[in-house]
């Protein structure tokens, strides 16, 4: 009956109202991607590899890029959506899974065979090329959104913790996330060690470039120095380099001071037979 009603009715007809209701309600935004959630996307989109994806979210981790909150979720903190929205504004090509997507779809046609390594390579760089002399040519566009996201770092309130070893004045100590030190004076910053308590070290200073030392504790207490930490002075040092893992000779708390190795004496009488009190000789 319903249905012959509507057949019977053209265009311009008019029908009464019975009633007017208003309802109110809001959408919610989606939730933030798990671990497990994001690898799955990058598998979908041909980023990464079984052995790279870890590598991939531990970085954009470690970089406070996002943070991990309850349920293993990644959330984006103000760095990385300011990043994201950086690279959406100079270069959307970077902020899409795309140019990564395609040198996995390379390396996979050189390994079939289907493409050899001296025409993707060049192809390649020639890519990253380009878009790396345009992200720089327009870097201003990046730096406003900082600009206007967080305060310039000379403006950032910290304390004063030790002495720079170039110009001898305090550097601040900035205790925001992640921590670092700035010599307002060289207008340098040098990154730390997250995660733990950092404080001056005994006033105590390098051998190599007269920076303050400072001492790292979370568990156990690690002596660094804040330019050698930053710029490893040695070829084969990793960066990051304490002085746990310092060969320099003058430094008092480098490994050549402080490790522990066996006695010489005591291996030289195991070498010639002899045995403790009590014991046989040879």
């Amino acid at each position: 009956e319903f249905c012959n009603a509507l057949a019977k009715r053209k265009i311009g007809d008019k029908f009464p109202l019975e009633s007017v209701k208003l309802d109110e309600g809001k959408t919610s935004p989606p939730d933030y991607l798990t671990e497990s959630e994001l690898i799955t996307k990058m598998e979908k989109h041909g980023i990464g590899t079984d052995a790279s994806i870890p590598v991939h979210i531990n970085t954009i981790c470690e970089r406070n890029y996002v943070q991990l909150v309850g349920n293993r979720q990644l959330q984006p903190t103000p760095t990385g959506i300011t990043l994201i929205h950086g690279y959406l504004r100079l270069d959307p090509d970077l902020a899409l899974p795309d140019i990564r997507a395609n040198i996995e779809k390379y390396i996979a046609l050189i390994a079939s065979g289907e493409a050899s390594f001296e025409d993707v390579v060049p192809h390649s760089l020639d890519v990253f090329t380009e878009k790396f002399s345009y992200f720089v040519s327009h870097i201003e566009r990046m730096d406003q959104l900082f600009e206007a996201s967080f305060n310039k770092i000379e403006e950032t309130q910290g304390k004063y913790l030790s002495k720079c070893g170039i110009c001898k004045r305090y550097m601040t100590f900035i205790t925001s996330k992640p921590f670092r030190l700035y010599c307002r004076n060289c207008e340098e910053t040098y990154a730390l060690p997250q995660g733990g308590s950092i404080k001056l070290y005994q006033e105590k200073t390098c051998p190599l470039d007269s920076f303050e030392l400072l001492v790292y504790t979370k568990g156990k207490q690690i002596p660094f120095c804040p330019y050698c930490y930053n710029n490893p002075p040695f070829e084969t040092t990793k960066k990051s380099m304490t002085c746990q893992e310092c060969t320099h000779p003058t430094c008092q708390h480098s490994l050549v001071r402080n490790a522990i190795c066996p006695c010489p004496k005591t291996e030289e009488i195991r070498s010639r037979g002899v045995v403790g009190r009590g014991g046989r000789g040879s």
